[in-house]
This record gives C-alpha cells, sequence and structure tokens, in this order.
C-alpha cells in the first residue's frame, strides 16, 4: 500500500514538472518568434509555477466547486458520516470533511493533498 501511494506522489511531482517543462517551452518558442526568448521564457515561467502551485495548494477545494458539492451536515447525513468515521477508524486516518452532490448515479470521489487536507 506504501509503495501505491509514493509511487502516485512521485508521478505528481513528475506531471507537475512536466507542467512547468512543456509551459517553459512553448514560452521560449513564442519568444523566439517573438525576437525575445528571455522575456518569453520568463512569462512562461511565471505562469507555470503559479498554476502548479494553486493546483498543489487549491485543487481540492476547485474540484469540490466543480463538481457543485456542499457540505454534509452531521444531523441529516449521520448515516454517511458514522460510514464514514468507522472506516477512518479502521484505516486509522483523521476524518475527512465529508460533501455531498446532489446526483440521482452513485458516486464517491476522494480529494486533497494529504490525509490531514482531506
Amino acid at each position: 500500500m506504501h509503495d501505491l501511494i509514493s509511487s502516485n506522489k512521485r508521478r505528481s511531482v513528475f506531471l507537475l514538472l512536466g507542467f512547468v517543462v512543456l509551459t517553459v517551452a512553448a514560452g521560449a518558442a513564442a519568444g523566439q518568434v517573438s525576437g525575445n526568448p528571455v522575456f518569453g521564457t520568463s512569462i512562461a515561467l511565471v505562469i507555470s509555477a503559479v498554476m502548479a502551485f494553486t493546483s498543489y495548494w487549491k485543487s481540492d477545494s476547485i474540484a469540490l466547486r466543480v463538481s457543485r458539492a456542499k457540505p454534509a451536515d452531521e444531523q441529516v447525513y449521520k448515516r454517511l458520516h458514522n460510514l464514514v468515521e468507522g472506516l477512518c477508524i479502521a484505516g486509522g486516518l483523521p476524518k475527512p470533511r465529508v460533501y455531498v452532490i446532489d446526483d440521482p448515479a452513485p458516486n464517491a470521489f476522494a480529494t486533497g493533498r494529504n490525509p490531514k487536507h482531506a
């Protein structure tokens, strides 16, 4: 299990670095065409760094907002909260914030950069 977690973390880092490298390369190419490759590279580096930072720190709230998830009230969704809490106790994890999505299809997803920020 820990090998899978480590592998996923490595892949996430490579994905973000790949995004930055491709964006900077595109900026350098655009700068070369316009006659100022240093400016194009610099702008692309700043933009890609901001986007990578935002992806890492805000992806959970972005995913919740896009899916129109609402916080699951503990009184209304008592059974759901009990189920999540039991699973967390069994797995030795802290209980995450629980949200619901108004959709007739059964679904579930987890988001967050680590168990503490889930």
